[in-house]
């Protein structure tokens, strides 16, 4: 979900438009053109990944999606994404695959203890995927999975886990630890990752477990792509050493044209210059979707007496024109912003990139998943 300024008090409001505006102002004097920003995180090939690097895409040509998108405009800079032609695979082709998955990552013990809940099947997504979820036949066993598959409706790889860790292989104590768990499962999983991917790792406690997040995001000339449809991204449960998450959303994107644009140092410091969904949110829905090549910025609301700073707001701004397309405001530097946007501030913020999509869909997913 959005957060709605009709959400905001109204002394909160009245500073934000006011920065919006004198924002508008200064992007209104740039000239055009484009400027050096350090790319955020690093390169694949200097990655303890670089062995998985793959120029082609031909070898996971099941997991990504094909790139039959259409330019809609050059400026600005739109393009549509919409598989509606495509043709899906059949459920129970999918259920199949699904199946498939769940014997290769867990016990012939716990594969007899599970079955397909056939209630919460559903093909869904501007990338379309199949949501197969398995729980226990019985209760009269200690331990209660549940787990949820994602299959690429039109090409049959699985892009998709959340459930119990799989693929366990001891507990993960540092960094580098959890990085060679994961190139691990990921080669036995038979997951390579796209060359132009930049990679980033972080770590935190999430769901009373503490986890290591990789993702490995798309770039193209300098461009970052919506992690809704350029991100791989991994979470690994820190006591087990195995995954409990794994989203693959990859559509190849060709060189975005950037001449022109302009420049970061005019729209502000941190920002960063990626091709997004406009509006920011969830990418659920089946059907036709625009991403739009734009700034992104954080602007924060400071109270006037204090200085303290009382909410935040997430401005998005059109690369080329410098108009304002959208802006997403919250209330408290402790207040829990949407899930998508909670994930996009630290690029915007700390000019260290997450996904911008992936965590709305991770919500969405993990509703089915305990439904």
């Amino acid at each position: 979900m959005s957060f709605s300024r009709k959400n905001l008090i109204l002394p909160l409001v009245v500073p934000v438009v006011l920065a919006i505006i004198l924002l508008s102002s200064t992007l209104a004097l740039t000239n055009a053109g484009t400027s050096h920003f350090e790319l955020p995180g690093v390169a694949l090939s200097d990655s303890p990944f670089a062995e998985l690097a793959t120029d082609s895409l031909t070898p996971i040509d099941s997991i990504v999606y094909p790139n039959a998108y259409v330019v809609k405009s050059q400026k600005p800079y739109v393009i549509e994404i919409d598989y509606q032609e495509e043709t899906a695979i059949a459920e129970s082709t999918a259920r199949l695959i699904a199946w498939e998955f769940i014997e290769n990552v867990f016990t012939p013990e716990e594969v007899e203890q599970l079955s397909i809940d056939d209630r919460s099947t559903k093909l869904w997504g501007v990338l379309p995927r199949w949501t197969i979820n398995f729980r226990n036949n019985t209760f009269s066993v200690p331990t209660h999975i549940v787990a949820m598959v994602s299959v690429n409706a039109i090409s049959g790889g699985i892009v998709g886990y959340i459930g119990e860790p799989i693929l366990n292989l001891g507990r993960a104590e540092n960094q580098t630890i959890a990085e060679s768990h994961v190139l691990i499962s990921l080669q036995n999983l038979g997951y390579l990752i796209p060359r132009q991917s930049r990679y980033i790792i972080s770590n935190s406690s999430n769901m009373n477990r503490m986890m290591y997040r990789l993702e490995f995001l798309q770039f193209t000339n300098a461009v970052l792509v919506d992690s809704g449809i350029g991100s791989i991204v991994l979470e690994l449960d820190a006591e087990s050493g195995g995954i409990w998450f794994l989203a693959y959303n990859w559509v190849p994107i060709d060189e975005i044209p950037i001449d022109g644009i302009i420049t970061s140092d005019r729209v502000g410091d941190g920002a960063v210059l990626s091709l997004t969904s406009v509006p920011l949110d969830s990418l659920d829905e089946s059907g036709p979707r625009d991403f739009r090549l734009c700034w992104l910025r954080e602007m924060f609301i400071l109270d006037e007496e204090t200085g303290v700073r009382t909410g935040q707001t997430l401005v998005v701004i059109d690369a080329f024109s410098g108009d304002i397309v959208e802006t997403i405001e919250y209330l408290g530097a402790n207040t829990k912003p949407d899930e998508r946007i909670m994930f996009l501030l630290p690029i915007i913020g700390a000019f260290i990139p997450s996904v911008i999509a992936y965590a709305l869909t991770k919500k969405s997913i993990h509703k089915r998943a305990c439904a």
